[in-house]
């Protein structure tokens, strides 16, 4: 039976607790709010008012609460309740990985374990290194900045929403140009509320007010939306924030990547002249430089990132390509745009067209894939395009029909080249292309990627949506 942070646990006490987490945590509470009334209680009574013990009404027993064991407690007994409970970090310092991580804090019984603990540890790890601006309120440095405001929001977000009953480990990861949080358990609400922020639904209340009695996890739902200003205003790319149905997981990707790379804009100005580039409006120049970094843009890519209404930046989309300065490939929400003479990849699609997000933390494994730009599909999503195949792929000769239908289910929502087709239905690419791929062209089924090249080695092919009504 799942259990909630909120929950009574039978047959565990205060002895559970590990006292010099508590008494840590009562000294910060105590020097945030030193009058507060709470600084006189005894512990169990702390406990009490803050939500890590309870009181059974009809019984008049108290007990610990599953938060207040988390928070505080002590890893033994943390596992007795809690029998898949891992919390995990990892740290590596190149963008290429190794095969050994350079730190590494987890559940192994060489630390308390309690979930308080680990933030405090993880924090300090994730904040090294960060370069720290000189800024003076008075005659006093603060020392904090939009990028230590966002982790610890990451971190506490990924602490509070855990679904600790689940199998799978909470996961921190530190690499020279990312932050990786990961943490079992899908949103509690639909993820473009939580990005529109105002409406909180913690799965864990009691641990979300510990932290907010010391001051750390935003207010009303406010903290995710803090995580993407505060990015935004290092001119970084956009936080990764999606939900794994499959495996029943959230991962937030923090990334360190500039929009504006010094060698792309060197690049692009000797491309197209420096003159002409510096003419640009900023969301011309915005545009110039996503469609060369990511390699293609589209609407919604470009609608992320600025304020502008959607019709504004059509406008200014359909601008740069009478200019010259772009071309575009596809239609409606499918189109791409990017710099003359250069091939655009249908990566940058909109979610809706793609086949599968290309950068998140792993669903399963324990350590990010290898490149910080383009992260697998996974293995599940391969075999879901095997099974879609299989009628075809598993025999010698199929009915025509068939193998059309086949072809139109694999190119449903995404974009395949023909070597994938082939591939996935065990034919030569030339029977796939002129006994199948042409007729459904033909046919008004099939469209291309790149409409104005149709034999280019990149091509790609798509299924045309079948109109309502």
């Amino acid at each position: 039976m799942r259990r909630y942070c909120d929950n009574k646990l039978e047959g565990f006490s205060l002895n559970d607790v590990n006292m010099e987490t508590l008494k840590i945590y009562r000294q910060n509470f105590s020097n945030r709010k030193p009058t507060h009334p709470f600084n006189d209680c005894s512990d169990e009574d702390f406990m009490l008012q803050i939500g890590g013990f309870s009181i059974d009404r009809k019984t008049n027993k108290s007990g610990l609460t599953l938060a207040g064991l988390l928070m505080f407690g002590k890893l033994r007994p943390i596992l007795d309740a809690v029998p898949n409970y891992i919390l995990d970090y990892k740290e590596q310092s190149e963008v290429e990985i190794d095969k050994r991580w350079l730190d590494r804090v987890t559940t192994d019984f060489e630390w308390s374990g309690n979930v308080y603990d680990f933030y405090r540890i993880v924090i300090k790890k994730l904040s090294e290194g960060i370069k720290i601006p000189f800024v003076l309120d008075g005659d006093l440095r603060i020392e904090d900045t939009p990028v230590h405001e966002a982790l610890r929001e990451a971190l506490v977000n990924t602490l509070i929403h855990a679904d600790y009953s689940a199998r799978c480990s909470i996961l921190v990861v530190k690499r020279a140009d990312i932050f990786g949080f990961r943490n079992p358990g899908l949103l509690r609400m639909p993820i473009a509320d939580a990005l529109r922020g105002g409406t909180s639904d913690c799965r864990n209340r009691n641990l979300q007010k510990m932290f907010q009695l010391i001051g750390f996890g935003e207010q009303a739902g406010s903290g995710i939306p803090k995580i993407y200003q505060n990015w935004k205003q290092q001119n970084w790319r956009r936080p990764l924030f999606e939900q794994k149905f499959d495996t029943n997981q959230t991962v937030m990707v923090l990334r360190m990547l500039s929009l504006f790379p010094e060698e792309v804009i060197a690049k692009i100005k000797e491309k197209m002249g420096e003159p002409a580039f510096d003419a640009l409006n900023e969301t011309e120049q915005l545009a110039i430089v996503l469609a060369k970094t990511d390699n293609g843009l589209s609407h919604a890519r470009l609608k992320e990132l600025t304020s502008k209404h959607p019709k504004d930046l059509t406008d200014i989309l359909h601008g740069l390509v009478q200019k010259g300065c772009l071309e575009s490939t596809g239609r409606g929400r499918g189109t791409v745009y990017y710099l003359p003479g250069e091939i655009p990849s249908s990566n940058v699609l909109s979610p809706e067209m793609t086949i599968e997000s290309s950068e998140h933390l792993p669903q399963s494994s324990e350590h990010l894939p290898q490149s910080s730009e383009h992260l697998p599909g996974g293995f599940e999503h391969l075999e879901k395009m095997r099974a879609i195949a299989e009628p075809v792929s598993k025999h010698g000769k199929s009915p025509k029909e068939l193998v059309e239908e086949v072809i139109l289910k694999l190119c449903n929502d995404r974009y395949l080249s023909l070597k994938e087709i082939a591939e996935l239905l065990g034919r030569e690419p030339d029977s796939i292309r002129n006994h199948y791929l042409n007729p459904l062209i033909k046919k008004g089924l099939i469209d291309l990627y790149m409409k104005n090249q149709k034999n280019h080695p990149k091509q790609k092919y798509t299924a045309v949506k079948k109109r309502e009504g």
